[in-house]
């Protein structure tokens, strides 16, 4: 019997770019801090992609539902037609927001289109291209 793992790949095709390569520097930076349910797994990134060249890759759990937006936009068969199971996304992405919060990480662009759906439509976070980690004392001061 054959096992297959489906992974998903996170490519930055513009090097030159400074904003891309500090967004996945910050992507990389945030992954690293977090270990939760409610956060897409990193499994592994490096500096050149899976054709060594020189596009830096990450390496990201597969989410087979997609996107909480494209899994809305579906057509009215397939959407959640309960309230059971919009309030299961919804608390499960507010759960992971408490998560990231109280690790002093602030994700500067949830939306739907950042929050991923598993085959069980267990709501993942994921994009930290914009996040900032902060200082959570800091915070707790401005606060």
């Amino acid at each position: 019997m054959e096992l297959f793992l489906i992974y998903s790949l996170k490519e930055i095709y513009n090097k030159k770019n400074n904003n891309n390569i500090l967004s996945f520097d910050r992507e990389i930076r945030s992954y690293s801090i977090v270990d939760n349910p409610a956060i897409l797994k990193l499994i592994g990134y490096s500096n050149h992609n899976l054709n060594e060249q020189p596009n830096p890759t990450m390496l990201l759990e597969f989410m087979k539902n997609g996107s909480v937006e494209k899994f809305l936009q579906k057509d009215p068969f397939n959407r959640p037609k309960n309230l059971k199971t919009k309030f299961f996304i919804l608390l499960g992405s507010a759960l992971g927001m408490k998560y990231l919060h109280s690790h002093g990480i602030i994700h500067r662009d949830i939306k739907t289109d950042n929050i991923l759906l598993s085959e069980v439509l267990y709501p993942k976070i994921c994009d930290f291209g914009c996040s900032k980690v902060s200082d959570k004392e800091l915070s707790q001061i401005q606060m």
